[in-house]
């Protein structure tokens, strides 16, 4: 049996950089929010900052996933590895 890792590390990787993309995009949008709060007043200034909620809502709920996947994929990762050792040490 032959395990490959390398692509595991590229997944790792990938969704690490994703994960640092998704919070400079949060940033980003935030200074746009921040920017132009001060445009909205009354019942709009409301549902302005309802809507700012839900999308912040889903940027935490998007940057947690993505923080959790590499986590899980390196622990696959080890778990490939020690199997393979065990089966080595067997010969």
């Amino acid at each position: 049996m032959r395990y490959v890792i390398g692509p595991l590390e590229t997944c790792i990787a990938e969704f690490q950089a994703v994960h640092a993309e998704t919070e400079q995009n949060r940033a980003e949008s935030l200074n746009i929010v921040r920017a132009n709060a001060e445009n909205f007043g009354g019942q709009g200034s409301d549902a302005f900052q309802q809507a700012i909620h839900i999308i912040n809502t889903k940027y935490d709920q998007a940057i947690q996933k993505l923080r959790q996947v590499p986590i899980a994929v390196e622990s696959a990762k080890s778990g490939m590895v020690q199997k393979d050792m065990g089966l080595a040490s067997q010969y």
